[in-house]
């Protein structure tokens, strides 16, 4: 059940084009509904999303941070996020049940931070980059042989950005690729 929960609230934030953008920039997103059982209708579109990992050293508050993990207006948030150092993970199809896992090295860092972001509720705190998170991250990001072939960013530069934020609280935000 708490699985469920956390896909359809993943769905939510990637549906609608969870940026640092502002809420116009991100509503350009066609939106995706589920029925009552969480499935998308065979119909329904494919968004391929860029996913940047964020390293945030500034304090947030618990309100910006649930408004973050709920889709919702976070404008202090949106300005932290646009001023932190980013690294570009690759791009990802958005999170639809019965598709996780199929997204990716990418998808599965921002799968790993959003769960970790919202393990416990509400948030109070972006997850800390430590040691363990930085294993975490980069066993996520190893290619599987059955991933997709989705573009993603050289091992090399994520652990270079990893070692650099030691200690910043982690964050993705993701955007619309055409």
């Amino acid at each position: 059940m708490a699985l469920q929960s956390t896909t359809r609230a993943h769905f939510a934030n990637a549906a609608i084009g969870r940026t640092a953008a502002s809420k116009s920039e991100r509503t350009k997103l066609p939106l995706c509904s589920l029925d009552n059982a969480g499935r998308v209708g065979h119909s329904a579109p494919v968004f391929h999303v860029e996913i940047r990992l964020h390293a945030v050293s500034e304090d947030v508050s618990p309100e910006e941070l649930r408004a973050f993990y709920k889709a919702n207006e976070c404008p202090m948030l949106d300005k932290v996020l646009e001023r932190s150092p980013s690294l570009r993970l690759g791009t990802t199809e958005i999170a639809l049940p019965g598709t996780e896992g199929a997204r990716g090295p990418a998808g599965r860092v921002d799968d790993l931070i959003s769960l970790r972001g919202t393990t416990d509720w509400p948030p109070t705190a972006l997850p800390l980059l430590d040691d363990g998170s930085e294993r975490d991250v980069l066993a996520a990001f190893e290619v599987r042989e059955s991933d997709p072939p989705f573009e993603r960013t050289p091992v090399s530069q994520l652990v270079e950005f990893l070692v650099g934020h030691r200690g910043s609280g982690l964050a993705t935000t993701s955007r619309s690729v055409e």
